[in-house]
């Protein structure tokens, strides 16, 4: 089973406009069993992986996470072994060995939006983003919005005292 998935880079926006993006929902346990018995012997291992990637970002329990696997397993004929060794190399990709919260969410925010390797951080601290030809300025604060979207997604409502949907303005 191959643990790639191919993204096209999205383009970045012109000036500092922030672009308003719908909050990414949190796959729950019903949703990702729903959508693993949609799945068929014809499911391609990219569309597999990517959905083991919402898998790892939701953080199901080991019960939830063996229904799951169940049921992928059921739906496209692979093994439950492959799957859990899957699941386990995602999980040490997108989380590091000791993940760190702020790491993740880099992280998280960097595979939803920026595709994983669409954002580069220059030495004047300047942010670039790959428009699929070229590097392109990204203001700062369109990468700080994008990161309080997904706290805010994952419910959380402060940080450091500060009203996150305030801050993400």
């Amino acid at each position: 089973m191959a643990l790639t998935v191919n993204y096209k880079p999205k383009m970045a926006p012109a000036n500092d406009e922030v672009v308003p993006t719908v909050p990414p929902q949190v796959l729950t346990v019903k949703d990702a069993l729903a959508k693993a018995i949609a799945f068929s012997g014809q499911t391609g291992t990219d569309q597999i992986t990517a959905f083991l990637i919402e898998i790892v970002a939701a953080n199901f329990n080991e019960i939830e996470l063996e229904k799951v696997i169940g049921e992928i397993a059921n739906a496209t004929g692979l093994g439950k072994r492959a799957l859990r060794n899957g699941l386990k190399q995602l999980k040490h990709q997108v989380l590091g060995s000791n993940p760190d919260p702020a790491l993740v969410l880099a992280r998280v925010v960097l595979e939803k939006v920026y595709h994983g390797v669409n954002l580069r951080v220059s030495d004047d601290g300047t942010f670039l983003h790959y428009t699929g030809t070229h590097w392109e300025e990204t203001s700062p604060r369109l990468v700080r919005h994008h990161l309080l979207t997904e706290l805010s997604a994952n419910g959380y409502e402060t940080l450091f005292g500060w009203n996150i949907a305030v801050l993400a303005e």
